[in-house]
């Protein structure tokens, strides 16, 4: 074996260990999750990953569920919008463990709600 072929085979070997990483993350965020804000609201969220793409819908205490849109993933990180009586808001989340923190984007609360899987 040569040098370009060892190195060509180590590569090849680190991508297919990445992207094995990065599926995981994904396919993890699949399912229910619920938590509580800091203001005592209930918060579930029910994703969907397809790929890069996450869809599903987020519900506030006891309003009816707003469906997700614009939804991306990027390893354990992830966005999305929602739009609740005509008002669009943005949320960014990232995968911690068996919790997802997730944050909505343009507030000063800088502590993310942290939701655990519903089992």
């Amino acid at each position: 074996m040569t040098g370009d072929t060892g190195r060509m085979r180590t590569i090849a070997v680190a991508v297919v260990c990445a992207a094995g990483i990065v599926i995981h993350g994904q396919t993890e965020l699949n399912g229910q999750w619920k938590g509580t804000t800091a203001q005592g609201r209930q918060v579930a969220l029910d994703l969907k990953v397809n790929g890069q793409e996450l869809t599903g819908s987020l519900r506030l205490d006891q309003q009816s569920p707003a469906d997700i849109s614009e939804g991306k993933i990027e390893g354990k990180a992830f966005s999305f919008t929602v739009t609740f009586g005509g008002r669009t808001v943005a949320f960014a989340g990232e995968l911690a463990g068996d919790e997802l923190a997730l944050t909505q984007n343009g507030t000063t609360n800088p502590n993310p709600v942290m939701l655990k899987r519903v089992k």
